[in-house]
């Protein structure tokens, strides 16, 4: 990254030209295509938001007549899309004309009790006075949150009107395409307040980021309901990959809580199952998973916390088995942290449900967009797992195809919503159930599977869900692309997810898109605990796991 002389003056040292008036209108429509041919929630979006899709259209239209260049393709199409306020759809750039990719002050912002906190420093602003917890007030004499609402909400949107709080991060990490947010001076004004009350100010420099896209964990090209496919927010990633230990973290391995303050408060000590657990499970000692698990006391009570991170790799039940089994005997009870969770493989997520499923419950389904890709795609799932279709998984696959189809042949624009895999019943994990008390830990970060997860728990009532109401990213993802002249891929929402009714009736109320899981025990974090280190918060959840394991051996006493 380098400085900028002046970031209002396009580079000269470009190595692409702009794509022509008609090439980039050619992309843009092909992008209009892929939208009106494979977006699962396109009427779902029209009926809860008020709007006509094809009038959205026309805008965009207008906005790129208004600037035909690469820039302004991209502009155009991200204002499109962020209409839409789901957090699974995106545009990833490609190669274009402007080398730079964005402009950026080092500082990472967090949305706590509408301020706009410092969550991270980089190491290289480490000496110009600004700590974590400290607030950003004003940049260039407008509040974070003033430019949020009427500039940087019109290039994206996440899911629910919290978790579009996040995209404050937008203010000091600004993408070059956005004429409306770009910087028109080398340096920003910032006005600063402290914890104390006290104020101060800095003037500090844009920097050009010119360095190739991230590539985050999960992200893949495969196509597919067996694929790994990302379920993740993916402009929510690209923000918050400079923050670790706070808010503005997604998808960490340890919880966002964890840190040297709670540690000691709390004597958090991390554990792992043991080699005799390890080996009756059939684990490799030498390539175990990544997952946090730890052992505390409080109130009396010796509780194990776990955290489940991102449902990437369903080798990792296993060990999630060999965890609660090696610790059942020692503990009162379980919290499950499932903040800052991005999502991943379905089938890993409704697998994970089953290990706290004492009983037969509803199960994870959605709602397919009908057209030939889906019914392609399990038609070929179906053959790739078993060439002679006599398998139970393969029959699976080529009924749902089928069911589909049906739907497509109907008229229909999206299916009603089926199970992706079995029937319609979530049934306990054969192997193992955890059957002590359990809390599960959700917020405003937690999304895709991330919202299924804590849906399955809620709908079965399989344990209370504490904090803050969950993304709202409600569907499978694919990518469609490389559009034809701009080369960038486009990512869509594919369908609607919910859990099984049993009249087989559903409003929009009951999906997951925008709407999210609202938790049973609320809880938002305060700007003075952000600062001390979420003991507060730690606190809350602890004592709500410990009353649940108090009132579960009342109605249950030892003889």
């Amino acid at each position: 990254m380098t400085s900028i002389d002046n970031p209002g003056i396009q580079s000269t040292s470009a190595a692409l030209r702009d794509m022509t008036a008609t090439e980039a209108s050619a992309d843009l429509e092909q992008l209009f295509g892929y939208v009106r041919t494979f977006y699962g929630p396109y009427e779902y979006k029209e009926a809860r938001f008020g709007y006509s899709i094809a009038e959205l259209e026309e805008e965009a239209r207008g906005l790129l007549a208004d600037e035909p260049t690469d820039d302004g393709f991209y502009a155009a199409a991200n204002w499109l899309l962020s209409r839409f306020d789901d957090g699974h759809v995106s545009l990833q750039t490609a190669p274009r004309s402007n080398p730079v990719l964005g402009y950026r002050i080092g500082i990472n912002l967090t949305p706590v009790e509408g301020k706009a906190l410092v969550a991270n420093v980089d190491a290289s602003l480490a000496d110009i006075g600004v700590a974590y917890g400290d607030e950003v007030v004003a940049v260039d004499g407008v509040s974070p949150f003033t430019l949020l609402d009427t500039e940087i909400r019109k290039l994206q949107g996440i899911g629910n009107p919290i978790t579009n709080q996040h995209l404050i991060a937008r203010v000091l990490a600004r993408p070059a395409f956005a004429g409306n947010i770009r910087p028109t001076s080398p340096t920003a004004h910032l006005d600063l307040r402290r914890a104390d009350g006290s104020e101060y100010e800095l003037d500090l420099i844009w920097r050009e980021v010119r360095n190739e896209p991230t590539s985050f964990v999960g992200d893949g090209a495969a196509r597919g309901p067996l694929a790994q496919q990302s379920y993740t927010a993916h402009n929510l990633l690209e923000l918050n990959a400079g923050a670790e230990g706070t808010l503005a973290t997604i998808g960490s391995p340890a919880p966002f809580f964890f840190n040297p303050v709670t540690a000691s408060v709390f004597d958090i000590t991390p554990v792992a199952p043991n080699a005799a657990t390890i080996a009756r499970y059939g684990l490799d000692p030498s390539a175990l998973p990544n997952i946090f698990a730890a052992l505390y006391s409080y109130g009396g009570k010796n509780l194990l916390l776990i955290r489940q991170s991102g449902y990437g790799d369903p080798a990792e039940l296993q060990y999630y088995r060999a965890l609660l089994d090696q610790y059942d005997n020692f503990v009162d009870g379980l919290v499950i942290d499932q903040t800052h969770n991005p999502g991943g493989s379905i089938l890993y997520c409704v697998d994970f449900a089953r290990l706290f499923a004492s009983a037969p419950g509803e199960n994870f389904v959605q709602a397919y967009n009908t057209d030939r890709s889906w019914v392609n795609d399990l038609r070929g799932a179906a053959r790739e797992v078993d060439p002679t279709l006599t398998s139970e998984l393969s029959l699976g696959f080529e009924l749902l195809a089928t069911r589909i189809e049906q739907a497509y042949d109907a008229g229909e624009s999206i299916s009603p919503p089926f199970p992706l895999l079995g029937g319609n019943d979530l049934l306990p994990d054969p192997t193992y159930v955890w059957t002590k008390p359990r809390i599960v830990l959700i917020d405003e970060l937690a999304g895709s599977c991330g919202d299924i997860f804590p849906m399955l728990i809620k709908e079965n009532h399989i344990a209370p869900l504490f904090g803050r109401r969950t993304m709202g990213l409600g569907g499978n993802v694919e990518s469609f692309g490389p559009l034809t002249n701009s080369l960038a891929n486009l990512r869509l929402t594919r369908g609607l997810f919910t859990t099984h009714q049993d009249d087989e009736t559903y409003s929009v109320a009951d999906f997951a898109e925008n709407n999210g899981v609202q938790p049973d025990i609320e809880h938002a974090i305060t700007a003075a605990d952000f600062r001390a280190g979420f003991i507060d918060y730690m606190s809350h959840f602890s004592d709500v796991i410990v009353d649940q394991i108090d009132q579960a051996a009342a109605s249950d006493p030892i003889e």
